[in-house]
């Protein structure tokens, strides 16, 4: 992630002036995305059970599954790692922005929505594991990752030939729906849609096999 952080910081400096603002940062977003989900890959499969990949050690009253999740979390989002990786990303939006642009205030924003996109993520992958098979899991988790990189390979492909397929590309919520609004007026309302749709099936989803989530 060291490497990652550092070559994005790099690509920002040296960016083409071919790139179209805002257009292509959806682009750099969709890659974002993969990076932290086979991060989170490697950290599931080899990090120390101690650092919240598994529950072996946690020491909580009252013991719940909400609170174990929090610290999967919390311990996930406390790696150094991961805090560069945030912080050359919104490195690259901002020095993106002034390349184009001069306004602050719409720059905190997109800040700040994106921040909430990591989050959103992070969120919605734990969430997503906690419902694999623990006796399967590694091969579980390691083809969720595959199916998640192949979909958004082929979307960014198909974006540009196809309609539905761009919408789509725009909307995906483990990628660039919270910042999907700044496409475009017409894509307000299905973000909207596509953010609750989404947080009410994962929320369906918790309230269903919450109970039959292991404590360890």
């Amino acid at each position: 992630m060291l490497l990652i952080s550092s070559g994005l910081v790099i690509v920002s400096i040296f960016l083409s002036k071919n790139d179209i603002w805002i257009t292509d940062l959806y682009y750099s977003l969709s890659i974002f995305s993969l990076i932290i989900v086979i991060d989170f890959l490697f950290y599931e499969l080899y990090c120390p059970a101690i650092n919240g990949s598994e529950h072996l050690i946690f020491c909580v009253f009252p013991l719940n599954r909400l609170n174990i999740l929090v610290l999967e979390i919390g311990n996930y989002l406390k790696r150094w790692e991961i805090l560069l990786f945030l912080f050359s990303i919104l490195f690259y939006i901002s020095y993106f922005y002034f390349y184009n642009n001069s306004k602050i205030l719409p720059l905190l924003l997109i800040l700040f929505l994106y921040i909430v996109q990591f989050l959103y993520l992070v969120f919605s992958i734990f969430i997503i594991k906690n419902l694999l098979n623990k006796k399967y899991f590694k091969i579980n988790i390691k083809n969720l990752t595959s199916l998640y990189i192949s979909f958004t390979v082929i979307l960014i492909i198909l974006s540009d030939k196809n309609d539905i397929a761009q919408l789509i590309f725009y909307l995906n919520p483990l990628s660039s729906v919270w910042l999907s609004f700044f496409v475009g007026e017409h894509l307000i309302m299905y973000a909207f849609i596509t953010i609750i749709f989404f947080t009410l099936l994962l929320g369906l989803i918790i309230n269903k096999k919450f109970k039959e989530w292991p404590l360890y």
